[in-house]
């Protein structure tokens, strides 16, 4: 991510620059059925960065069905 400034909106602006799949696992659950995993990440380069969970239904992969986005500065 890079943080740029939008002169039109008088604000700062998050700009992806080289989206990344790290992971990605499918797990299938019935009506009620919970999962929970733990998943470890490391950055190893500074900066500012975007970690996206996305969930998808039905496998439709078209868009996601919920969305999770972390904001991290590395330094």
């Amino acid at each position: 991510m890079r943080i740029v400034y939008d002169e039109c909106a008088g604000l700062n602006r998050s700009v992806a620059v080289t989206p990344t799949t790290w992971t990605s696992f499918t797990v299938n659950l019935g009506d009620g059925q919970n999962w929970t995993q733990t998943y470890m990440l490391r950055i190893n380069y500074t900066g500012f960065w975007e970690v996206q969970f996305l969930l998808f239904k039905d496998r439709d992969f078209s868009s996601a069905y919920r969305e999770v986005h972390l904001y991290v500065r590395v330094t």
